[in-house]
């Protein structure tokens, strides 16, 4: 049952929920001319959770020069927190970077993109019925990519925010912006 919960929320593959086979192939500008570059399955695997009966969910996943390990951490009642570490080759070993290293010198004008679908989207949010009273005195302020959890999904990058509320608005703390890697292709350094 776990594994297919890994499956379903690390699912690498928009299309039926699977991973798929063969590399997916993008395109990323580069000096004017597009490159092609192979973006391969992202890889879900099950750690022994130290809550017993809720696995510590792994995701792994490689763009370009770039790899990500995601991993989903269970509480007591089987609610996970997701936290994302990102490494760049570097003379044959992988080297802990920052996410916002796989942009390059235009991430300024994504991180504004960003913020500006995060704008739009928690505006919807205060003004939906029983989600109104837990934004009551929450007011936007831009965010910076160290305040995001940085994903990898098969079809693009996924920005996700947490927005701190009490436990009884849970399921309004945060948001997960996407965008797909046709949309990033200008902002991606690979």
């Amino acid at each position: 049952m776990f594994l297919l919960a890994a499956q379903a929320l690390f699912s690498c593959s928009r299309q039926e929920g699977r991973v798929p086979d063969k590399p997916d192939r993008i395109s990323v500008k580069k000096s004017s001319e597009y490159t092609s570059i192979r973006h391969p399955p992202c890889r879900a695997t099950e750690e022994k959770s130290p809550y017993g009966a809720f696995p510590v969910l792994k995701q792994s996943c490689r763009l370009g020069r770039f790899s990500s390990i995601r991993r989903g951490i269970p509480d007591e009642k089987g609610r996970y927190i997701y936290h994302s570490e990102w490494f760049a080759d570097s003379a044959g070993k992988q080297i802990p970077v920052p996410a916002e290293a796989i942009f390059n010198q235009h991430k300024q004008e994504l991180l504004n993109r960003i913020n500006e679908k995060i704008k739009v989207s928690v505006q919807e949010q205060m003004s939906e019925g029983e989600q109104v009273a837990c934004f009551k005195g929450f007011s936007f302020q831009p965010y910076s990519f160290s305040q995001m959890e940085i994903s990898l999904s098969g079809s693009g990058i996924d920005f996700e925010l947490a927005f701190g509320f009490s436990e009884e608005c849970l399921a309004a703390d945060g948001l997960i912006i996407s965008f797909s890697f046709e949309e990033l292709k200008d902002f991606l350094r690979i």
